[in-house]
């Protein structure tokens, strides 16, 4: 997945997508890698034709507290690294054909201890 700052306000992947950037915007056409991320809040990258694997470098975004990616075409196993997102409150996954939970007890742990959270377990 490439995230590409495309104007001063916005990120885009396929299509735009809404994101709370707190204490840096980024300027138009510089790219941003998943690390430069790690102040994120929020991120909502659901509704954007996204496909393949999710990075697991989601997993370092600790301050993360809402993260979408429901209604995209990714596939594979949510990243284990997703267990050390301990800030997170809302996860919605839904509506990716391709994309499952890995079935741990570790991972049925950590939804529990989540606000809300959208997806099949």
């Amino acid at each position: 997945m490439t995230v590409t700052a495309t104007d001063p306000g916005g990120l885009s992947a396929t299509q735009a997508f809404k994101v709370t950037v707190p204490n840096r915007v980024p300027v138009a056409g510089e790219p941003i890698e998943l690390g430069e991320l790690s102040k994120f809040e929020e991120l909502d990258l659901g509704s954007n034709l996204l496909t393949g694997e999710i990075p697991p470098e989601l997993g370092d975004l600790s301050n993360l507290d809402y993260l979408f990616l429901d209604h995209n075409s990714l596939t594979g196993e949510i990243p284990s690294d997703f267990l050390d997102l301990s800030s997170l409150a809302f996860f919605y996954w839904s509506d990716n054909d391709g994309l499952c939970a890995p079935n741990t007890s570790e991972f049925d742990e950590w939804l529990d201890g989540l606000i809300d959270w959208h997806g099949p377990r």
